[in-house]
This record gives C-alpha cells, sequence and structure tokens, in this order.
C-alpha cells in the first residue's frame, strides 16, 4: 500500500486503505518504499579501554560475628600490578582509585553503627570509612570512592566493624591503577 504525495490513495481515498495494491500511486507515480535502516546503537564507552590494571571483586553474600576483612572472589582482573589472595588485595606501587560498595543486614535486634573501611597494609586509609546505623533488623547499604596511594607490595583489605553479627551482600569492589 502506498500513498500519492498528494496523501490520495489509489483508490481515492484521502488515506491509505487496504484496497490499495498498486505499485503506482493516484498521480501514476511508481511508488518505491524506502528501505528500513536499523538506527545505530551507540555503545557506552569503555571506562577501563585505556587502564592496564583492573580489577572487579565480588562476594555476594557473607556473614560475620561482629567484624573482620571481607573475603572476595576475583570477578575480573587484569594486568600484572593487582593479584588477589582473599581477603587480600596486593598491590605494586602506584596510585589506585578504589571503589566499594556492599549491604549490610544485622542478624539480631540492633541500634548499633555499622562501619565500612579499605586498610591498607593494616591500617584505615584516609577518607575510607563509611559510616551507617542500624534500626533493628534493617538493611543499610554502605559505599565509598577513594584514592589508595599504594607503595611497592601493599596489601589492601576491606574491612567490616558492626559491633553486632551481620550478614553482608552484594559486596563489590572495583580497583583500577591511574596513569
Amino acid at each position: 500500500m502506498a500513498c500519492c504525495r498528494c496523501r490520495n490513495c489509489c483508490c481515492g481515498s484521502i488515506n491509505c486503505c487496504s484496497v490499495c495494491v498498486s505499485p503506482f500511486d493516484r498521480c501514476g507515480n511508481l511508488v518505491v518504499t524506502p528501505e528500513i535502516v536499523p538506527p545505530t546503537i551507540i555503545q557506552p564507552p569503555n571506562t577501563l579501554s585505556n587502564v592496564k590494571n583492573y580489577a572487579f571483586l565480588t562476594n555476594p553474600s557473607v556473614t560475620l560475628s561482629a567484624s573482620g576483612n571481607i573475603p572476595l572472589t576475583v570477578t575480573l582482573l587484569n594486568g600484572t600490578n593487582i593479584t588477589v589472595s582473599s581477603p587480600n588485595i596486593n598491590l605494586k606501587q602506584g596510585n589506585y582509585e578504589v571503589i566499594y560498595s556492599l549491604n549490610s543486614t544485622p542478624t539480631t535486634t540492633s541500634l548499633a553503627n555499622g562501619e565500612l573501611s579499605l586498610l591498607l597494609n593494616g591500617s584505615t586509609v584516609a577518607n575510607s570509612t563509611v559510616v551507617n546505623s542500624y534500626n533493628n533488623t534493617n538493611t543499610v547499604a554502605f559505599s565509598g570512592n577513594v584514592i589508595v596511594n599504594a607503595g611497592n607490595n601493599s596489601t589492601l583489605t576491606l574491612y567490616y566493624d558492626g559491633g553486632v553479627p551481620v550478614n553482608l551482600t552484594d559486596v563489590k569492589v572495583t580497583i583500577k591503577q591511574l596513569p
């Protein structure tokens, strides 16, 4: 079904109808249906394309009695400056952006605060501690983003201190070495 530029169908209707099956419009012009070309899908930029050393670590679920280092599993690892021997993340000298997050649910009724920190060689990384308060057994989210200046052969760990037993879920850590 094709319509004339004057918007009249070959059968005389102002709109196209199922009666019009001619390849010519009412004006006698051959009607060519343009080819339908799917739109070009623009992919988001690969934020790691220029990064030589990076890691993505996860833990879907872990229970801690009150505090401790969080064990992590390597999901993606590239380069030689980052290695993992859970719960330790071993870093060669350099600056690293570290993004981390998790959800925490106390296993008992609690009004305590939970703290999530990064430890570099056993000491808390400046500006890495995230504090959140529990209201009974509600789930709270923790997330942070810091730059870590690591000396050669440094050890980084994700540390949780809540004072009460907790279930940690959806733990994620992304590390990329900065140029």
